[in-house]
């Protein structure tokens, strides 16, 4: 009798232990699964947080660099703008002098042109123009607009796409007397782009401010 008695108490303690193992057991891979959502979540953050900071230092980077290009090629046309025929009004003598220097124009542009108050621009390949229509002539011939960028347009020589950076002309009494031009392929923007790096893998691609893609390397984007 006394030995079924303390046969049932062993079992119930261990029936207590096991039940309390099991409960336990249980608490424990609670534990382990919110630990390891918190450390989900907690890796996520960081990682969206250090991604939002590398695009924050990598986005001026890059937009920087754009901006000195355009600077480059704002300075390549002060061969131009400073010269003696520019500063004598010399509107003859300037649409003469572009063309016997056509040799001298930089490797950037795919061609230079001198535009007049009256519209009509004169490149320094032999061609007359009549830029009448475009926005760029009219925002460069309107007192006080001495650097343009324009948006993307395509060529009433060759129908190819490109921009224009433009540099207003003065003379030596400080009035303008029109502007030039020197033109950017958009193919010569894309073998330009392909030389700067994004990181281990990046790539750039450049977009007009209406959000048209001008530059990728993928030309299904373009």
């Amino acid at each position: 009798m006394g030995y079924k008695k303390l046969h049932k108490k062993g079992s119930k303690q261990k029936s207590i232990i096991l039940d309390l193992s099991l409960r336990l057991g249980i608490v424990i891979i609670v534990l382990l699964l919110v630990l390891g959502l918190i450390s989900y979540y907690s890796v996520s953050t960081d990682s969206v947080k250090s991604y939002s900071q590398n695009m924050s230092g990598i986005v001026p980077v890059y937009a920087n660099t754009i901006d000195g290009l355009n600077q480059k090629f704002i300075n390549e046309l002060h061969v131009y703008t400073k010269s003696d025929l520019v500063a004598d009004g010399d509107i003859e003598g300037i649409i003469s002098w572009i063309r016997k220097n056509e040799n001298r124009r930089s490797s950037d542009f795919s061609g230079v042109f001198f535009c007049g108050l009256d519209k009509m621009a004169h490149s320094d390949e032999g061609k007359d123009i009549d830029l009448s229509d475009r926005s760029y002539v009219k925002e460069m011939l309107k007192e006080g607009t001495d650097f343009y960028i324009s948006q993307p347009v395509q060529s009433k020589l060759d129908n190819t796409f490109l921009y224009t950076v433009s540099a207003a002309a003065y003379d030596k009494d400080n009035h303008k007397i029109g502007f030039f031009a020197g033109t950017v392929s958009l193919s010569h923007l894309q073998k330009m782009s392909e030389t700067i790096n994004v990181g281990k893998n990046g790539y750039m691609s450049i977009f007009d401010e209406s959000g048209v893609c001008l530059v990728s390397p993928y030309p299904d984007y373009i």
